[in-house]
């Protein structure tokens, strides 16, 4: 699931359009185990952690509705993302109470 949300975004901070069916297209790729982000057959390993047969297709129909809603509400946002793996300093009130994060794709949208 990150990947393929990586995969939207990466496309859009550039200004590329990714329609919904592409994106659902891309997650059963990447559900397959391909990689998705350097556009490679993956081993297609047999997925894991799965009770059964049907545990694992309720999993991924989740999934799928999951990327339905966030691109439904990317895309009617509007907003690109800004930031890559950057390093984000959070402040706490006190000053010695700091954490330094490292965030994977990160979307910061302001509120006005």
């Amino acid at each position: 699931m990150h990947k393929v949300v990586e995969y939207y975004l990466r496309r859009r901070v550039v200004g590329n359009y990714t329609p919904l069916d592409d994106l659902l297209a891309v997650y059963d790729r990447a559900w397959a185990g391909e990689d998705i982000i350097h556009d490679r057959p993956g081993s297609h390993e047999p997925a894991e952690g799965f009770l059964t047969r049907e545990h694992e297709e309720a999993r991924k129909a989740a999934g799928r509705e999951a990327l339905r809603r966030f691109w439904n509400h990317e895309e009617a946002e509007g907003t690109k993302p800004t930031l890559d793996r950057e390093r984000i300093r959070l402040r706490a009130r006190r000053p010695t109470a700091c954490a330094g994060v490292t965030t994977g794709w990160t979307k910061i949208s302001w509120a006005r």
